[in-house]
């Protein structure tokens, strides 16, 4: 009796605490899993690796390539470049005009001209070496002597081509009279520029042409003559160096017969008191 009614009213109490027991570790873990912190929501994309790709949302910025690189443009298309492609071929350059004779007369000394190829008449007072324009760039005077007579001088040419360029830069001074002011002879064709007070003129033929220039004292003028001998004729072109945009040209001269001499450039200077003639930068060249 003592054992059935002790042993069962233990039992209920074993069960009673069990279930005390029980609710105690669910309200613990209630309590715990109230207070646990849950991770954020993911990005649009996840991924490991280098072959990861994330989708910016519109409003993220475009990602910033890693220290040290550059951006490099899809290798589908080529970079955009203002500059021609590169070439193995140099680029072409200006055929070289091959030089017959250049006279700057700057290396030569000052006083009488002596120098290979020229001469002078009537005398070698009457051709020198000034310092005009400059002590360094100097040029060769032609002095007319005061009694009225005509001063020349003369520079002998190689046999020259067919078609050649004359070049000479003039200057005049004091009373210079009308007369021949520069002329070349070659393979039996004569070419010839005369001065005078109204317009230059140019040997044309038998006759002469008169150009609508007129040279002024003390100004250096550039003149040019291009000569083609098979055609017989020549063109000239004058150009005032003080003012380069003024051109003054005539075409479609014809040469003279003449002697069939040595090839030479002359000029020549005339005078009633006294004048001079200045010479620099003498070429010829072809074509």
């Amino acid at each position: 009796m003592l054992d059935r009614w002790g042993t069962t009213p233990w039992r209920h109490q074993a069960l009673l605490i069990s279930l005390i027991v029980v609710v105690d570790v669910l309200i613990v873990l209630a309590t715990i899993g109230g207070r646990i912190v849950l991770p954020p929501e993911p990005p649009a994309a996840i991924g490991v690796g280098p072959s990861v790709r994330v989708t910016p949302s519109p409003t993220d910025s475009p990602p910033s390539p890693p220290n040290g690189s550059a951006s490099v443009p899809p290798t589908d298309q080529p970079p955009p470049t203002d500059q021609p492609p590169p070439t193995d071929q140099p680029p072409p350059s200006e055929p070289a005009v091959p030089m017959l004779l250049r006279e700057t007369f700057d290396d030569l000394v000052m006083g009488p001209l002596v120098a290979p190829g020229w001469s002078a008449s009537p005398d070698v007072e009457s051709f020198t070496v000034a310092a005009i324009p400059t002590s360094v760039d100097r040029s060769a005077r032609l002095s007319a002597p005061t009694e009225g007579r005509t001063a020349t001088a003369c520079r002998g040419l190689q046999d020259l081509p067919d078609r050649y360029t004359l070049q000479a830069d003039v200057r005049l001074s004091g009373d210079a009279a009308p007369g021949m002011l520069m002329a070349i002879e070659a393979a039996g064709r004569h070419a010839q520029i005369d001065w005078s007070r109204e317009s230059v003129r140019f040997l044309d033929g038998a006759g002469s042409v008169a150009g609508d220039v007129r040279l002024e004292p003390d100004i250096w003028y550039r003149l040019s003559v291009q000569v083609d001998v098979d055609s017989a004729s020549y063109a000239v072109a004058i150009q005032d160096l003080s003012r380069p945009a003024r051109v003054f040209q005539e075409d479609g001269l014809t040469l003279r017969d003449s002697a069939p001499e040595a090839a030479r450039l002359c000029f020549s200077v005339r005078s009633r008191t006294t004048a001079g003639l200045n010479i620099d930068d003498v070429t010829v060249a072809t074509p």
